[in-house]
């Protein structure tokens, strides 16, 4: 796979702005997790190097990663942000202003009890390494915002607990959003930046993103 393929727009909340202050920056090289698995998405995450570094702005700044033992609480509200389709039905529809949605964490065990009512199983979906969330409304994130962030507050500090991965409808179905739980993989992303930093680049810019999709949005430095 070619990775200058990929471009990252960072310094505007508009989809294809031309506005001066948007930075686009090609992806040089993409990293995933090894225990990635397509069947359940377990390992849904990955890294991208950009080809050049990026100085921090009003408009680029980074978010926090949690530290373990850092667990978000049952209930705790945080957003989650886009811009993909709205509903379920707006086919190919794309948002040109990035969205937001407040999302509640659900713990695990509650999480899969809403699955399996929904669909009708007894299996447990929801795995370590996911978190869910949901809002009463049934506003969630929709097809084309695998790889976004979901961001909560805590004394002034906006820390990412997750990443946009897999859920069954963009519709008002009573299921929540699964995310992948980045305190799980604290340790990788910490030994793959020390990896990078050796290398003869001029610097490196952090992504998460969904391996099963191509946009991407920095979150992290």
């Amino acid at each position: 796979m070619e990775q200058d393929e990929y471009m990252v727009m960072l310094g505007d909340n508009v989809l294809h702005s031309e506005s001066e202050n948007v930075t686009m920056v090609p992806v040089q090289d993409i990293v995933y997790p090894s225990d990635f698995n397509i069947q359940t998405m377990r390992g849904d995450i990955a890294l991208a190097l950009l080809y050049f570094p990026v100085n921090y702005s009003s408009l680029i700044q980074p978010v926090c990663l949690p530290r373990k033992p850092f667990r978000v609480k049952n209930g705790t509200v945080c957003w989650v942000t886009g811009w993909s389709q709205q509903t379920g039905g707006d086919a190919g529809f794309a948002s040109v202003l990035l969205q937001e949605v407040q999302q509640s964490i659900l713990l695990q065990k509650h999480c899969n009890q809403l699955f399996q009512r929904q669909l009708g199983t007894s299996k447990n979906l929801v795995m370590k390494g996911m978190v869910c969330g949901q809002q009463d409304s049934g506003q969630k994130p929709c097809w084309g915002d695998s790889g976004s962030p979901l961001v909560c507050e805590s004394d002034n500090t906006w820390t990412q607990v997750g990443l946009v991965s897999w859920g069954i409808s963009c519709d008002q179905v009573p299921v929540p959003s699964v995310y992948t739980d980045i305190t799980e993989y604290n340790e990788w992303v910490r030994y793959i930046l020390s990896q990078a930093s050796r290398m003869d680049f001029m610097g490196v810019l952090v992504l998460y993103l969904s391996p099963v999709l191509h946009l991407a949005l920095l979150v992290a430095l």
